[in-house]
């Protein structure tokens, strides 16, 4: 018997998949998670062992680090995505569109091209350490979001 698949990965999370309805029924301001294509349910044993192999496909913008690391891929993938959609939401709430943009050009310019020459608009990079391995660190733009936001200077 097949084990009971309970647990989901939306897998594409990005603006464009987040509708918005300003009434839907009783609700009012309703924001609604859309494209479902990359969806897939898991069962218990395994929601936390999907190879990477096994990523359909992705937004490259607000994709996690482990896509690029070549970890196992978890319901993290998710969290990761929406907490990048919810920074860039923040920021045009509080600055508006044209510094959504310009936050994007500021993540491109600090981007170390994992493919030669190829930077990416993402919100991390991966480095090497002195033994070699990879780490991944989010870049100083998306730190300065959020110390701005702390700080008080956004509100």
């Amino acid at each position: 018997m097949e084990a009971e698949r309970d647990w989901g990965r939306h897998g594409d999370i990005k603006p464009e998949n987040i509708l918005w309805f300003e009434e839907y029924g009783n609700d009012h301001n309703l924001l609604v998670m859309s494209d479902l294509g990359l969806t897939r349910y898991h069962s218990q044993f395994s929601k936390s062992i999907v190879p990477r192999s096994h990523i359909d496909g992705h937004s490259w913008a607000y994709r996690p680090p482990e896509l690029d690391m070549d970890e196992r891929i978890s319901q993290k993938y998710d969290i990761w995505s929406l907490g990048c959609v919810f920074l860039e939401f923040c920021v045009w709430y509080l600055q508006g569109h044209e510094e959504v943009e310009l936050f994007s050009f500021q993540r491109i310019d600090e981007d170390l091209p994992t493919y030669e020459g190829v930077e990416i608009e993402k919100f991390f990079n991966i480095e090497k350490t002195e033994d070699g391995h990879r780490e991944s660190h989010v870049k100083s733009a998306v730190k300065e979001v959020r110390l701005l936001e702390v700080t008080g200077i956004l509100s």
